[in-house]
């Protein structure tokens, strides 16, 4: 087993985030303290090994259905399946420069806005949080160039997708805006 399994990728990144972020707060001790829910931002996560990609999504459900309490109305039902039939669509989200990429699995967690409460859930639904996660095969991933991204394009609320990526080679982050949707490998 290697350091690039699919777990070591996603825990890399993770650690790649959480220093980033400390690297910014140590260098700059007048900054505001950003907190990890903040209301039109995004986080992406891709991580490219061998043929396979994955990228893991996580938004506060504010920007994705415009509320983050339990789905109470039909209306707001509604609201729920439309974005999750989106999140779980990828064709219509992400786009592909090289690599020739299919789709392996889609997945969208909506669970924090339907179901029962609980008296914990309760307490978390004011900062109720939506994630996705996608894999695909890629048959020439080493020609993947860049990926463009249409989340701002499907949800308006989101206004920046802060993304950390990692490959076998390289790894970088990006800030993407409704003007630049694009990111770039090479």
């Amino acid at each position: 087993m290697n350091i690039f399994s699919t777990f070591g990728i996603f825990a890399v990144l993770c650690s790649i985030a959480l220093n980033l972020n400390a690297e910014s707060s140590h260098h700059d001790h007048d900054a505001p303290q950003q907190d990890a829910h903040l209301h039109g931002y995004t986080e992406l996560m891709i991580a490219i090994e061998g043929s396979r990609l994955e990228i893991s999504f996580e938004s506060p459900a504010a920007n994705i259905v415009g509320f983050e309490h339990r789905a109470s109305s039909s209306e707001q039902l509604q609201l729920v399946e439309g974005a999750k039939e989106i999140l779980e669509s990828p064709i219509e989200l992400f786009s592909f420069s090289g690599g020739d990429c299919s789709i392996n699995r889609a997945s969208a967690d909506f669970s924090a806005l339907v179901g029962q409460d609980t008296e914990h859930q309760h307490h978390k639904q004011s900062h109720s949080e939506i994630t996705a996660s996608y894999q695909f095969d890629c048959s020439e991933a080493q020609s993947l160039d860049a990926i463009k991204v249409n989340l701002i394009k499907r949800f308006s609320r989101i206004e920046q997708v802060r993304v950390i990526w990692i490959t076998d080679a390289k790894q970088g982050s990006a800030e993407l805006t409704p003007k630049n949707n694009l990111i770039r490998f090479r």
